[in-house]
């Protein structure tokens, strides 16, 4: 009997080893239980900049800031965060800088940021600017170069830079007004339901009437309607040129940029001197070379 019992324990013992030696092997071959590494390709962003040999973005199931570089991950910082910008138009020039959930900004260059709920964050080459809680505008400036004073304006609810100069959208109206080189006075001809800044140009949506759909562009000679139409999103680049996307989806560009060829409905452009990148539907990125 005690031998019976001795025999049926070793049995049982052996099963149990097999067992656990089943599921150890199982687990090493197949990686149960491991989170699988995330590929460029498998990225989803909710929102998306274009640098120079990069592109950054906030991915879309936890709002960390991730940046693509040759169709690798580049870089990956922990969030959340509510904004990104990126400003790499310029060799000698590169910063990005993130607004976390609570209104802080962070740059990867400029310490002596303000403090404080910001959003509406925008870099330039002499400018970089925040809109606070009351919609007036902060600046600081990567280092020592000097910028533009932020003007006295209160209530805005976009702000874009570039340069010596920015612009901001004053209501829902799309009043605009720039601020520093050559601007010091309200644009008051044009309204804009979208506006971004652009070497010495104000560019923007159109909300018109008068002068239909479409994109403009404003500088010290006057109004230029670059393309007509009906567009979602745009954004424009060092020299002037810019993007914008259609009510299809599609991209369409102006100046020395080269609208691309696609064939997935696209939105939110983003505009650098080397390449145009925009998100699909589910978010995934797709980036093309700015000239073609």
């Amino acid at each position: 009997m005690l031998n019976d019992k001795k025999t049926l324990l070793g049995r049982a013992l052996a099963v149990t080893a097999f067992a656990l030696a089943g599921c150890g092997g199982a687990t090493s071959q197949k990686g149960e239980g491991r989170e699988p590494k995330q590929t460029a390709e498998s990225l989803r962003f909710s929102k998306l900049v274009a640098g120079r040999e990069r592109y950054c973005g906030l991915r879309q199931s936890d709002a960390a800031l991730v940046c693509v570089q040759g169709g690798e991950i580049s870089l990956e910082r922990s969030g959340p965060f509510s904004e990104v910008a990126l400003n790499e138009d310029i060799t000698t020039y590169n910063e990005l800088c993130t607004i976390d959930s609570a209104g802080q900004v962070a740059c990867d260059f400029a310490k002596d940021v303000p403090v404080g709920e910001l959003h509406g964050l925008a870099l330039g080459f002499f400018n970089s600017c925040a809109l606070d809680r009351e919609g007036r505008v902060v600046c600081w400036v990567p280092d020592a170069i000097g910028g533009t004073s932020a003007p006295e304006i209160v209530g805005a609810l976009e702000l874009s830079v570039d340069m010596e100069h920015g612009c901001v959208r004053l209501d829902m109206f799309g009043h605009a007004r720039c601020f520093g080189a050559p601007y010091d006075a309200s644009i008051s001809d044009l309204h804009f339901q979208q506006v971004s800044a652009a070497a010495l140009r104000a560019c923007g949506i159109l909300l018109d009437p008068s002068l239909g759909a479409g994109i403009a562009c404003v500088d010290e000679s006057g109004v230029t309607l670059e393309l007509t139409g009906d567009f979602t999103s745009l954004d424009t680049g060092f020299g002037g040129e810019g993007c914008a996307i259609d009510s299809d989806g599609m991209i369409r560009c102006w100046g020395d940029a080269k609208a691309p060829i696609h064939s997935r409905r696209l939105h939110q452009v983003s505009v650098s001197s080397h390449q145009i990148c925009a998100l699909d539907d589910d978010g995934a990125a797709h980036c093309f070379p700015a000239q073609g």
